[in-house]
């Protein structure tokens, strides 16, 4: 019975990278938003652009294994459902650094509840729509 397993190993591979990739987003937010005193709103743009680089990459080496497409398609398709995400998780932080009350609006706080929403809508996006595997027809080819 291991079929059940795969998509547990997926998901936490996926989850692994993620975290990765937060790891990498509030990094840079942290030291932008407190070492440089940035705007925490303008700071996200910079670090998710790291972060999502990275966990394309890392995404289709480990926890997709790349999908039927070009590289060049399957990472604008990569950044289209991530930028979804990146809109509902911008959206959330916005809204508890913006509105609020402490410590809900520390950037890093804020973050944590963004990145949570974040979650489970990529994975299913990239899965379905980014990572797809051509269908094998059943005909031999030749």
């Amino acid at each position: 019975m291991t079929a059940p397993q795969a998509p547990r190993a997926q998901f936490l591979r996926f989850a692994v990278i993620g975290a990765i990739g937060f790891a990498l987003d509030g990094g840079g937010l942290l030291i932008l938003t407190e070492r440089f005193d940035a705007d925490p709103i303008a700071s996200r743009f910079a670090t998710f652009s790291c972060a999502v680089v990275t966990t394309w990459l890392l995404n289709r080496r480990f926890a997709f294994v790349g999908g039927g497409r070009s590289l060049m398609a399957e990472f604008g398709a990569y950044l289209g459902v991530q930028g979804f995400g990146f809109l509902c998780n911008l959206a959330v932080y916005s809204i508890a650094v913006l509105l609020l009350p402490y410590p809900l609006d520390i950037p890093i706080v804020a973050l944590v509840m963004a990145a949570g929403v974040g979650l489970l809508a990529n994975f299913l996006g990239l899965k379905h729509l980014v990572f797809i595997r051509p269908e094998k027809s059943g005909r031999r080819e030749g």
